[in-house]
């Protein structure tokens, strides 16, 4: 056997020396550069999680803020109903004067509402903007691994703000 080690010129000195610094760098790695990358990975994997968990609370609020606004809605057109059945009720002396107060009072009511809505639903954007671009932009930061340009930052922003107004009026 050590004639044929010796006719094809292996040493097998020089090869147990490469085995063992092998295993040597293999172990290195291991500990210097594969747990720690592998940890880097876990935490932007659960950042991201956690960042879609947020984007759908956030969506969860919004629609419940919608059947909320639908509900005061429905509630603002039932209450007018009763003020023209109401109305109808009373004497004719009586009927059109009450008419043109319950109308009015209907008018002021939905006016009112209206109001009312529309500023919950500006302050309710606002905050679902202001939400969703303090998530999306850090979290698609942490998937990009690089800093994003304030041109690349305020499309995202649109796009996500276009996205929510579609989800909103859906």
């Amino acid at each position: 056997m050590a004639e044929l080690f010796q006719s094809l010129h292996i040493q097998w000195q020089l090869i147990a020396a490469q085995a063992v610094n092998f295993f040597l760098l293999a172990f290195i790695l291991t500990k210097v550069a594969y747990k720690p990358l592998i940890n880097a990975l876990n935490k932007r994997r659960e950042t991201i999680e956690e960042s879609l968990q947020k984007a759908a609370d956030i969506e969860e609020q919004m629609v419940k803020l919608r059947e909320y606004h639908e509900e005061q809605l429905i509630k603002a057109r039932d209450e007018a109903q009763a003020i023209i059945t109401e109305a109808r009720a009373s004497s004719d002396s009586e009927r059109q004067a009450r008419l043109e107060k319950t109308q009015q009072d209907i008018e002021a009511l939905f006016d009112r509402a209206q109001k009312e809505i529309a500023g919950q639903k500006d302050e309710m954007l606002r905050d679902v903007e202001k939400r969703m671009a303090d998530m999306l932009i850090p979290a698609l930061e942490n998937v990009l691994r690089e800093s994003v340009d304030e041109d690349l930052r305020t499309k995202l922003f649109e796009r996500s703000v276009a996205k929510v107004n579609e989800l909103y009026k859906a």
